[in-house]
């Protein structure tokens, strides 16, 4: 033991000077230190049985290896990882060669994570699992095989130094199978720039585990849970809640920080602008230069010159808001006519009816009517043109030459008001009947002379009716027809089993044809599609083709 001493004390007061030399020249902030795994049972060799193989290579903290390595230290050589070996000012190599002394050292592969070698030592007395090792001022976790080998001493953990040349003030010891190690020499500042310190890496603070997984440093790091975090300018916080940005501790919204003098957090996990200081509902208002603006829809609207309307911006009318059932005209509010609005100084509304004034005014549009910019009653609820019609006794009445008639008992004939039914001669001095159906005036009889009158051909009665009157066509006889109905325009005989009622005095025979069944009309359309107008006494109205020649009924122009 006491041969082992000898050696080891040597390699500590190099190590003190190297260290300290590298506390003073290398200002970087290393990372946890990485923990070896103390479950192998190959232990490198010891310092008194091992040279160094091939090239040595100086550490930087931009080219340290990952994982284990070969560390040389002075004559000692050991697998730990590049960190420690860094930390403890030692160089990696590319293996560990075995001496051939009796000292109970075996041979070593060139496998810094291989099991072949072992070295001779009670480990009964070792510590399970990595260990905080102090090895002169220089301190880092390390297989407690590893810090064995390396001479160095367990402590409970690594405290930064406060002496001036970088060498802890606490002794260290490391306890074998049967002895004990004591360092209390003062160790000079190395001339090595190339080597990193452990007070370096410690940078003032402690290495210390969190949550039993990652190694954090005190002074530049803290521990929540099992996730270590960097301090923000020296200070601890809340990551849950806050996080860091330049230096400065902010609160977060949702996931992300904020800075509250310029943003703030709304319930939606999302952070917004401050309006001219100020927080809002950002969905409901909105932010327009240092104003605070509410919403209509997506967008945001002065309340002073708008207002909001479903989800469409309106411009208030005379500083005043109105509803969807009204709108605004000449700065004036005015409800809808229905759901259509209007032009309130030329039209108004009148129950859902849109109506133009009349001379400018309004009027009630269920008693009177406009013509031209004249009121007028109406005639028995109805209007007319008062310009060719009046109302007389709640009838409206054409003019005839000036002069108002009755339409429903009267008939303008030949510039006369005659009653609507009666006789007048006609331009071939033939006196006839008429009668008023449906405002057209009709022959009450046919055409020539005699009960049936006489039969035409085509173009005989295209040009047989008297001047002011006309051969119907067949739409006129349809219209007739469709209004009167065949029985009211047969006359109440001659039709026996089935004469008519002759309600309009238009007294239809059966007339035209050689049987004395059915009545036969010519039309102004026959020339086109050859038929006759038939009413039979069975079967009623027929369009046919029967003969080329009927009677003619005309009816005035």
């Amino acid at each position: 033991m006491k041969n082992r001493f000898s050696k080891i004390f040597p390699i500590l007061f190099i190590l003190g000077i190297l260290v300290t030399f590298s506390c003073s020249s290398v200002d970087i902030e290393p990372p946890p230190p990485a923990v070896e795994n103390s479950s192998s049972s190959s232990l490198p060799p010891s310092s008194s049985s091992v040279g160094v193989s091939s090239s040595s290579v100086a550490f930087s903290s931009s080219s340290l290896s990952e994982g284990s390595v070969f560390c040389q230290i002075e004559s000692t050589c050991t697998s730990i990882s590049a960190e420690a070996c860094s930390t403890f000012g030692g160089i990696e190599v590319s293996g560990c060669e075995v001496s051939s002394s009796s000292d109970g050292v075996s041979s070593s592969s060139g496998d810094p994570n291989s099991s072949s070698s072992s070295v001779a030592f009670s480990s009964s007395s070792l510590s399970e699992g990595p260990v905080f090792c102090q090895i002169g001022s220089a301190c880092s976790s390390v297989s407690a095989e590893a810090c064995f080998t390396l001479g160095g001493a367990e402590v409970s953990s690594c405290e930064a130094s406060s002496s001036s040349d970088g060498v802890s003030s606490s002794s260290v010891a490391f306890s074998s199978s049967s002895g004990s190690i004591a360092s209390s020499s003062s160790v000079q500042e190395s001339s090595s720039s190339n080597v990193q310190s452990s007070s370096s890496s410690v940078g003032g603070g402690t290495f210390e585990l969190c949550g039993g997984v990652n190694f954090y440093n005190t002074a530049t790091q803290f521990c929540v849970g099992s996730d270590v975090y960097e301090k923000c300018s020296g200070e601890t916080y809340n990551p849950s809640t806050h996080g860091c940005s330049g230096g400065s501790i902010l609160p977060k919204c949702g996931v992300s920080i904020y800075n509250p003098a310029t943003h703030f957090c709304h319930s939606d996990n999302n952070s917004y602008l401050l309006c001219g200081g100020n927080t809002y509902n950002p969905s409901t208002h909105g932010c327009e230069g240092n104003s605070i603006l509410p919403k209509c829809g997506s967008a945001i609207y002065d309340p002073t010159t708008h207002f909001c309307q479903g989800t469409t911006i309106l411009t208030v009318c005379n500083g005043q808001d109105y509803t969807s059932a009204q709108f605004c005209y000449d700065d004036k509010i005015y409800n809808k006519c229905g759901t259509a609005t209007y032009n309130p100084s030329t039209q108004f509304c009148s129950g859902s009816a849109i109506y133009n004034k009349c001379g400018g005014e309004t009027y009630e549009t269920a008693i009177y009517f406009c013509s031209g910019s004249k009121l007028y009653s109406k005639c028995n609820g109805k209007d007319y043109d008062p310009a060719t019609q009046d109302c007389i006794s709640g009838i409206v009445a054409e003019y005839c030459n000036g002069m108002p008639y009755n339409i429903e008992t009267q008939v303008c004939m030949a510039g006369e008001v005659k009653a609507a039914k009666g006789t007048f001669i006609a331009s071939d001095g033939n006196e006839y009947k008429y009668t008023a159906i449906n405002g057209q005036i009709w022959m009450a009889e046919n055409l020539g002379v005699g009960s049936c009158g006489s039969n035409y051909t085509y173009s005989q009665a295209m040009t047989a009716c008297p001047s002011g009157w006309h051969l119907p066509t067949r739409a006129e006889w349809q219209a007739l027809i469709d209004f009167a109905g065949i029985q009211a325009l047969k006359s109440t005989s001659g039709w026996s089993p089935y004469n008519g009622t002759d309600a309009f005095e238009f007294a239809i025979l059966p007339c035209g044809s050689t049987q004395d069944d059915r009545a036969m009309f010519m039309h102004a359309n026959n020339g086109a599609d050859q038929t006759l107008l038939v009413i039979q006494v069975w079967e009623g109205l027929r369009w046919s083709n029967w003969g080329n020649a009927g009677t003619v009924r005309c009816v005035m122009d």
